[in-house]
């Protein structure tokens, strides 16, 4: 289980759809991403539904660059690690 040492942060998710939001937090765990930007640990590697594939890249690289874990919309939380080298 995850414990939240201080707040998260909420900020836009670029290119999934208008409004959508993801939350970063710290925990024991390191660096958690809750977010809408990966359906599941597999991907899809680009989102059918994109409101713009191109901004939803950028969004997903800045995630993999900040987060140890990532909680997907639509699935398991899984190891950044995993989805930067698959």
């Amino acid at each position: 289980d995850l414990e939240l040492e201080h707040r998260g942060l909420h900020h836009p998710v670029i290119g999934v759809l208008e409004g959508a939001h993801q939350v970063v937090a710290g925990t024991a765990e390191g660096i958690v991403v809750l977010t809408h930007a990966w359906w599941n640990d597999t991907g899809p590697t680009e989102d059918p539904l994109a409101a713009d594939p191109g901004q939803l890249a950028a969004s997903r690289a800045r995630v993999l660059a900040l987060a140890d874990v990532i909680v997907p919309g639509h699935g398991a939380p899984f190891e950044a690690y995993h989805a930067r080298h698959g």
